[in-house]
């Protein structure tokens, strides 16, 4: 993403936001911390046993929500259904299991409110992880010097602009947690340090972390809150500075989202200038759970107009983490994403690539020019295409898990009777329902694609920079995750199939 874009500038703004979201609302777990519990229960709450609301069926909804806790692609083992061994189901179900040993029976004279908070709590362990479908702004288009405005957003362009970032890493004691056999918290350095090799030499750039001293405990919540600290300051890039101070930081204490976001802001608060972009990004894998209002914090943010973009990713969120998160989103009038796994993670991160490396070089738009936008257009829709298999591939899900709590070591329902059947139609209802969704929304960005094709076809002959894809989907774009890799790189894939293999070995 190597192109300057207004959207996008909302777009971090609103995952800053989300960041922010975490520290509000009277039903926040925040503020029904007792003086014993650790910063994983504040985080979770009663897990799958608490407020789980119903799905909403938008396309939004559907794309932006967090996926289940035990999705294939959180697992060690990868997609169990697919294309995994009996070892891996056998992986998956165990985790599976563990989420349900304290739900209760259903009996199958339930009631239809009972039957779908059972629904509910199948989707908090196994709903799927859905890709978006590429809008238009992520393919490749043209920027016409006589206009200097992006195509899509309608918003003026900015040339040569300045990179200014602090990113801000969340080292609570929930990001020891693993995903694929790696910590949260190796993944997201990792991810960090990949961004830094992307960036201009000229960026100035700062981390500060959050939740490193201390612990999870109660007894150390003070302490671990107190700890919010700028490790290196927004200097001229240097990447092995960062690398060498963010190494030695473990997953510690507790979540400080809102003293984030004010000091942060503080600390860009020094780039003042017409070309300066600044960015706050926050990778955090929870909420607020150090007594601070993050959304409070993102409406004073919006509202004093400041030159600061936030962004921020929620990294391996359950469900209503996200809902949080997302309320933050929402107060600040900006954007949230959620990761689930390393190469989501490095794919959201990719968006400060996108706002720091705006280059264009200006070309007369000619037939050959053309061609190449519809061949980078024509590789993006189909890509699109092969998205609309994901509800079925979800209801496999689904249907697994249902048979897991109907077997003999949960006993969750009775096999094969009312309450199984209801669940089996819900699965179905849900698949035909964002089967719609995902259909619909792939016919509005190719009749949008269409149009604007059109549209520059008649502009030919005038001043224009070509601005390469931007997508995830494309496979010609730097940006690009095969879908194969989601749940971890072939390398990581060929370990566990060695780790399954030793472990079917005789112990000596």
């Amino acid at each position: 993403m190597s192109k300057l874009r207004s959207k996008l500038f909302i777009a971090m703004m609103s995952a800053m936001l989300l960041v922010t979201a975490a520290g509000c609302g009277k039903d926040n777990p925040i503020n029904n911390i007792t003086s014993s519990m650790s910063e994983d229960e504040a985080q979770r709450g009663k897990g799958i046993n608490g407020d789980l609301k119903d799905p909403v069926y938008t396309y939004d909804a559907i794309v932006n929500g967090a996926s289940g806790v035990v999705h294939p692609r959180k697992t060690p083992y990868g997609f169990y259904s697919q294309k995994g061994t009996e070892d891996e189901y056998a992986v998956w179900k165990s985790l599976v299991e563990k989420q349900f040993k304290d739900v209760k029976p259903v009996p199958e004279d339930a009631s239809e409110a009972e039957i779908n908070r059972l629904f509910n709590q199948i989707l908090y362990v196994s709903a799927y992880d859905y890709e978006p479908i590429e809008d238009l702004d992520r393919y490749s288009y043209f920027v016409f010097q006589k206009d200097r405005i992006h195509p899509f957003t309608k918003q003026p362009i900015k040339e040569n602009t300045q990179l200014n970032l602090e990113i801000v890493l969340d080292a609570s004691g929930s990001m020891v947690n693993e995903i694929q056999g790696k910590s949260m918290m190796d993944i997201a350095k990792n991810s960090i340090n990949e961004i830094l090799t992307t960036l201009p030499d000229n960026a100035n750039v700062g981390l500060r972390v959050f939740g490193h001293l201390g612990d999870n405990t109660a007894e150390k919540r003070t302490e671990s809150c107190g700890a919010n600290e700028l490790l290196q300051p927004i200097t001229k890039l240097d990447r092995e500075k960062i690398k060498s101070v963010m190494s030695p930081i473990q997953p510690t204490g507790w979540t400080s989202v809102a003293k984030s976001i004010e000091k942060g802001t503080a600390d860009l608060s020094q780039f003042k200038g017409e070309k300066d972009v600044n960015i706050l990004y926050i990778i955090t894998d929870g909420i607020e759970t150090c007594d601070g209002d993050p959304v409070a914090m993102a409406e004073k943010l919006k509202g004093g107009k400041t030159n600061v973009i936030l962004g921020i990713i929620g990294f391996n969120v359950d469900a209503n983490q996200d809902a949080l998160l997302r309320q933050i989103a929402q107060a600040g009038g900006g954007y949230y994403a959620s990761a689930n796994e390393a190469n989501t993670l490095t794919a959201e991160l990719y968006r400060i690539h996108e706002l720091a490396n705006a280059k264009y070089e200006w070309e007369t738009l000619n037939d050959t020019a053309i061609n190449m936008l519809k061949t980078s257009h024509g590789t993006g829709r189909l890509f699109n295409s092969f998205l609309k298999g994901q509800a079925l591939t979800e209801k496999l899900n689904i249907d697994q898990t249902i048979s897991i709590i109907m077997g003999n070591e949960a006993k969750i329902i009775t096999p094969y009777g009312k309450v199984h059947k209801a669940l089996k139609t819900k699965a179905e209802e849900r698949k035909k329902l964002i089967e719609a969704l995902l259909k619909d929304k792939i016919a509005e960005v190719e009749k949008a694609d269409a149009e604007y094709i059109k549209s520059v076809e008649a502009r030919k002959g005038e001043i224009v920079a070509y601005m390469p894809s931007t997508s995830r989907v494309d496979k010609f774009s730097r940006y690009y995750v095969p879908q194969e890799d989601r749940p971890g790189t072939t390398e990581g894939q060929q370990k566990d199939g060695q780790k399954l293999e030793e472990d079917r070995q005789p112990k000596k």
